[in-house]
Parts: C-alpha cells; structure tokens; sequence
C-alpha cells in the first residue's frame, strides 16, 4: 500500500473515532438510527486489511462490491487489485 493510500485511509479512521464519541453521547438508540447516515461505519483498519490479504492471495483482478458506504472497504479492496 503507498502512502497516499494509507494517508486516507487513516483520515477515515480518524473521522471515525471522533464520530464513534458523538455517537456514543446520544441518548436513546432512537436517535443513533435516525443519525446513522450522517457518520461513518468502515470496517475497520483489521478487517480492511483481511479483504486486502484474501483478495491478493485469491488473485483476484477486479472486485465488484455492493452496497458501500463511504468507500473505506473499496479502498481496500481496489488497493488489493491493483497492477
């Protein structure tokens, strides 16, 4: 992975650990549903990196991925792919 792959991918994180303490100040889990679409839900850095491993070690040439949120997972899984 290059740098700038890595620089974005931890801004991500770093969006969504300030956004994992505004979630956790809400009251009612009501409320964390009706705001879900306003925060990030990656993967997270250990499963992005496990898709990245399966991904290279199947040798895979494209991925089709369905449903994303942010991209976080695209990211590594287009990162797995590249030539």
């Amino acid at each position: 992975m290059d740098d700038t792959i890595d620089s974005v991918l931890r801004e991500y994180e770093a969006r969504a650990v300030a956004e994992d303490a505004i979630m956790a100040e809400f009251s009612t889990r009501r409320e964390m549903l009706d705001r879900r679409d306003q925060f990030l839900l990656p993967v997270g850095r250990h499963t992005g990196t496990l898709l990245n491993i399966l991904v290279k070690e199947s040798g895979a040439t494209r991925v089709l991925e369905i449903g994303t949120s942010y991209g976080y997972s695209t990211i590594w899984l287009a990162d797995a792919v590249r030539t």
